[in-house]
């Protein structure tokens, strides 16, 4: 009968081992597995937060760089738009040869001056806007005051004239 003296010790510790403080194994196995599914939720919900806060900085940094770059874009574009124009107003007169002329407070707006010459002319206060000035040859001559807007000078000679 050892043997069953040794069974019954040890079905009594394993009975006492399944009843501590008043609880059961399987009692104790539902309670942990009723935290379980809330942790795992809280878990879940705190990672999801941070993915969430990852993206949306994400997002700004990128709406950050695309605004930089808009911006930069605008600024080259109207940087342009005045070294076009500045230059357009350059380009327009630089074919014309002003030797020996003096030309103060005269405006050439949007006035071609190609192949034009201007040989030892006096032009003050005069304006030369949407004007047509090709092969026109103003030498010697004394305008003071004169208002050549959207005129057809093409060709045009002025010899000394005042």
């Amino acid at each position: 009968m050892p043997s069953k003296r040794k069974s019954t010790r040890m079905d009594r510790s394993i009975r006492a081992f399944r009843r501590i403080s008043g609880l059961r194994l399987a009692d104790l196995l539902k309670f942990i597995s009723s935290l379980l599914l809330p942790l795992s939720f809280g878990v879940f919900t705190i990672i999801i937060t941070f993915q969430q806060q990852s993206a949306a900085k994400q997002q700004r940094d990128e709406d950050r760089n695309a605004s930089q770059l808009q911006r930069d874009e605008d600024r080259n574009a109207s940087q342009l738009q005045r070294d076009e124009k500045r230059l357009n107003q350059l380009s327009l007169t630089a074919s014309a040869n002003f030797r020996g002329a003096k030309i103060f407070y005269t405006n050439f707006q949007q006035t071609t001056c190609v192949a034009a010459y201007f040989y030892s002319s006096i032009i003050l206060n005069s304006t030369f806007w949407y004007s047509n000035l090709k092969r026109a040859s103003f030498e010697g001559v004394h305008l003071t005051n004169v208002n050549f807007s959207r005129a057809n000078l093409h060709e045009a000679k002025f010899l000394d004239a005042t």
